[in-house]
């Protein structure tokens, strides 16, 4: 009897990190397991195939449901890996959205801030003009003028 067919029913669509020869070596595991109670049982009760074949199934399980486990068991690790370095990806691509969106409002503000320092200062600068004229004047009028040395007069004074 061949149970290939019924076995190779269980299995999901391929999987991209699937090794070639799972497939195979599950369902010639299961076929041995398969073939060897279908034997079993029709040396036992010498009753006709359809019987044992029932039977078999019946001590076995469902063989569909026995591949699937099984491809899933030697297949969870590469796609719970791959799962996470997904997860991991669309993480770190997240954080580097925050960070770039952390970054852009630090800069608002601190163009924001700079104007509004500006702005002070361009009013205190304007706050008082004719004293910042006569403190300039001043200024220039005392670099222009040398420093005068004292000369002593002849009386001594």
């Amino acid at each position: 009897m061949n149970w290939s067919e019924l076995v190779n029913e269980g299995f999901p669509s391929p999987h991209e990190r699937e090794p070639a020869e799972l497939r195979g070596d599950i369902a010639d595991e299961l076929s041995d397991h398969l073939t060897c109670i279908f034997e079993g049982e029709q040396n036992r009760n010498e009753s006709d195939e359809h019987m044992s074949r029932d039977r078999a199934l019946e001590r076995f399980g469902n063989p569909k449901r026995i591949a699937y486990r099984l491809w899933w068991e030697a297949m969870k690790e590469r796609i719970m890996r791959d799962r996470i370095i997904l997860i991991a990806m669309i993480l770190m691509a997240l954080a580097t959205i925050a960070v770039s969106g952390f970054a852009w409002t630090s800069l608002q503000r601190a163009q924001e801030i700079n104007r509004t320092t500006f702005a002070a200062l361009g009013r205190l600068e304007n706050r008082n003009p004719a004293e910042r004229s006569r403190k300039a004047h001043h200024e220039i009028r005392r670099k222009r003028r040398p420093e005068r040395s004292r000369v002593r007069s002849r009386d001594g004074a």
